[in-house]
């Protein structure tokens, strides 16, 4: 009997904090097999081994720093997820890799700028017949969503508040963290009134009770 073929999806970042959810939430899936992937292949190896699940989970050292190209073509992902922060300063370079594999690629990148130009990778994916998708956090992602939804519901939306929680039962990394602490005081323009307006990072600070 030959053995069905799995999907293998590659998770950049596999032992840390969101790789750890996502690998935990993946991994009763038949069809999927897991590659728990970071810069140090002992806790990779550590990580792969005591996840469990429907197909047993593999162990890659990768850097994304260093040269991704042929270490991916080896891995033979079918879609890379990229949970790798702070993504305020990073190139394109790990979805760029994605798609020269032939691997759909996904990130939870949170930096307004690495989100809103992921669209230059555009023509290369589809040329490739690849999906790319950026952002895929809190803000925008799961923001968006629920809109997306909320609308069904209400005849007009006029006006969304919303943020982010320190949510104090997670472990907070050194990417999240960074990523957080990178706007204080930093301009940046946001849709507020009906019209774009310059604000700056961590200046609208109010209590919800």
């Amino acid at each position: 009997m030959v053995a069905p073929m799995t999907t293998r999806v590659l998770l950049l970042g596999g032992y840390g904090n969101f790789g750890s959810y996502i690998a935990r939430a993946l991994k009763g899936d038949p069809a999927i097999t897991l590659i728990i992937a970071g810069r140090s292949l002992a806790k990779a190896q550590a990580f792969a081994c005591g996840l469990g699940g429907a197909n047993p989970a593999e162990a890659a050292a990768l850097d994304i720093d260093g040269d991704l190209a042929e270490p991916l073509a080896a891995l033979r992902p079918g879609l890379v997820i990229h949970t790798v922060g702070p993504f305020q300063h990073q190139s394109y370079a790990v979805a760029e890799a994605a798609i020269a594999t032939g691997a759909h690629y996904c990130d939870l990148a949170d930096a307004r700028a690495f989100v809103s130009n992921i669209g230059s990778l555009d023509r290369a994916a589809r040329e490739r017949g690849v999906a790319v998708i950026s952002g895929a956090s809190s803000v925008p992602c799961l923001t968006a969503a629920y809109l997306d939804d909320a609308v069904r519901h209400f005849a007009e939306i006029e006006e969304v508040d919303y943020g982010i929680t320190a949510a104090q039962q997670t472990n907070r990394g050194l990417g999240t963290a960074s990523a957080v602490l990178s706007y204080v005081g930093r301009p940046f323009t946001t849709l507020m009134d009906g019209r774009m307006q310059r604000v700056f990072g961590w200046q609208g600070l109010h209590s919800e009770i």
